[in-house]
């Protein structure tokens, strides 16, 4: 004989009263937020981004050892992992031509020696939080080993008229892409010409999460 699984749930708002939930014909349970996708994570104060400030050049082949920064995690092992959910680059500097760029990104394992010094210091809650207490470096244009780059958005056309600011490509990265501690992130800009200058940076969540 099987016994059925039930789950029973307190109501918000500090009602007593339980309520039940309902599983699929497949034994599938539906759940839905009351808050957008990461909301929660977000009012914990755990969410953060950082972008360069000064410009790189993008680059017209794959990359490989030269990235335009890296984001490295300086947490202690078994301790928080960066989720990163997005990573963005913005043209300052365009040429004559049409152009057009995109960004990719190249994950280092734990152990790689990429220790960088934390030269962009300006990390902004998401949460209106000020200072930063964590352990997240980021630095730019670090030597990093070629561990492996992949695009990671889509190709976005820049401005047409040289040494105007142009667009922004994003790569929606969503927790696909997780940082453990001692592990690091590269960024680099795969642009038409090596006229094209970027700014870029990283948003991501800071969780301790079983990493199996």
């Amino acid at each position: 004989m099987t016994i059925p699984n039930l789950m029973k749930f307190k109501r918000r708002g500090g009602s007593s009263e339980e309520v039940e939930t309902k599983g699929g014909v497949g034994g599938d349970t539906h759940v839905s937020s009351y808050m957008p996708i990461g909301a929660v994570i977000t009012s914990m104060g755990r969410g953060y981004q950082a972008m360069t400030t000064t410009a790189g050049v993008g680059q017209v082949a794959r990359p490989t050892t030269a990235p335009l920064a890296t984001l490295y995690n300086g947490e202690s092992g078994g301790s928080m992992s960066y989720l990163i959910e997005r990573a963005f680059a913005h043209q300052l500097v365009s040429t004559s031509d049409a152009s057009h760029f995109a960004i990719w990104l190249c994950v280092h394992p734990v152990g790689t020696d990429i220790d960088i010094a934390d030269t962009i210091t300006t990390k902004n809650s998401t949460r209106g939080k000020s200072g930063y207490a964590g352990n997240a470096n980021l630095a730019l244009a670090t030597a990093v080993a070629d561990d492996g780059w992949f695009p990671w958005s889509n190709s976005v056309s820049g401005a047409t008229a040289a040494n105007e600011p142009g667009a922004v490509a994003i790569a929606e990265v969503q927790g696909r892409i997780i940082i453990p501690p001692l592990g690091s992130l590269s960024i680099a800009v795969v642009s038409s010409d090596a006229v094209q200058t970027f700014v870029v940076g990283f948003h991501w969540y800071e969780e301790q999460i079983d990493l199996g």
